[in-house]
């Protein structure tokens, strides 16, 4: 119970984390709005220090803790008791660090055009 606890507050940490850029006070990821300040060009979303910390930070962790997660059910071989095809449940498991690492390859993407966007000042 106390590690499913955990993975739900890193996972609500997680969603949060995503949610900041869209509240960004100068409404860079907001669509429509041509970059940040100083970039210019069309669509795209600046991504600022605080905002590459705290994603990286967010996946990183959830990460680690979803292939803790999976490990722990492949080992014991868990299947699904209440029924009766007992199916077993570690390939959905796995789907948690797969999904994260995926998100985490975004991220870096995006932030890689974000400097690309701030040192030629165009969007890719």
């Amino acid at each position: 119970m106390k590690r499913t606890g955990f993975l739900l507050a890193t996972a609500m940490a997680f969603v949060m984390c995503l949610a900041v850029p869209a509240l960004a006070a100068d409404g860079s990821s907001l669509p429509n709005n041509p970059g940040g300040p100083g970039v210019s060009g069309s669509g795209g979303t600046a991504f600022t220090g605080a905002n590459v910390q705290t994603t990286f930070v967010y996946l990183i962790a959830f990460l680690v803790v979803g292939w803790d997660y999976f490990l722990r059910s492949y080992g014991q071989g868990e299947r699904i008791v209440t029924s009766p095809w007992m199916p077993i449940v570690y390939p959905f498991k796995f789907m948690i660090p797969l999904a994260t690492l995926l998100l985490l390859l975004q991220g870096l993407s995006e932030l890689m055009k974000s400097f690309w966007a701030a040192r030629k000042g165009e969007w890719l």
